[in-house]
């Protein structure tokens, strides 16, 4: 698959089968994620992966986070059955996390665009590869004890970026739809 056809046909696709995803098609994911671009090389990602039964280390962390935040909420055991299940959606799950190097100084943004570039990279490799993939964020990112799991020093800037969710489409192809964007519309030349 040509970069072009991958970056038009690749679609964040949320129901996943329960189907193994090969290794060797993990490790090619995270090579792709290791080429993103990055200020002075400082690569600031840091990939997590969690698969098969590692998922419910996962699961853990998530419904811990969710019992914290939603303690008082009328919602809570709705929200924690979610946060449970959340990591059997896919296969697989990558936890990307952005770790901030004190001998560089780049700006922080660019750490974070770093690390999304990273992501994006990694999605488009899953898509080459036949696999589906979606980047989710939301509370997962910003609980306590995952940042205390992926020893990140929210002191210092650094944070959990997202959770990559890789596995085999269980939509059928062309059902997600969107609309070919028109870059003339968010384009000036001067």
């Amino acid at each position: 698959m040509d970069v072009t056809t991958a970056i038009e046909t690749r679609r964040s696709i949320s129901k996943m089968q329960d189907k193994p995803v090969d290794l060797f098609d993990i490790e090619d994911i995270l090579q792709a994620g290791c080429w993103a671009p990055t200020h002075y090389k400082t690569e600031p990602w840091r990939f997590h992966v969690f698969a098969e039964d590692s998922r419910k280390i996962l699961s853990d962390i998530f419904v811990e986070g969710i019992k914290v935040k939603y303690q008082t909420s009328e919602l809570l055991d709705a929200k924690v059955e979610k946060a449970k299940n959340a990591p059997f959606r896919a296969p697989v799950v990558i936890a990307v996390t952005c770790k901030l190097e004190e001998e560089f100084q780049a700006p922080v943004w660019e750490e974070y665009a770093a690390v999304s570039c990273a992501i994006q990279n990694m999605s488009l490799q899953a898509h080459a590869l036949g696999l589906s993939s979606i980047w989710r964020s939301g509370d997962f990112t910003e609980f306590e004890n995952a940042e205390d799991f992926f020893k990140v020093d929210k002191s210092k800037g650094e944070r959990i970026m997202g959770y990559l969710y890789i596995g085999y489409s269980n939509q059928p192809e062309g059902s997600v739809y969107r609309e070919e964007p028109d870059w003339k519309l968010k384009t000036k030349f001067y």
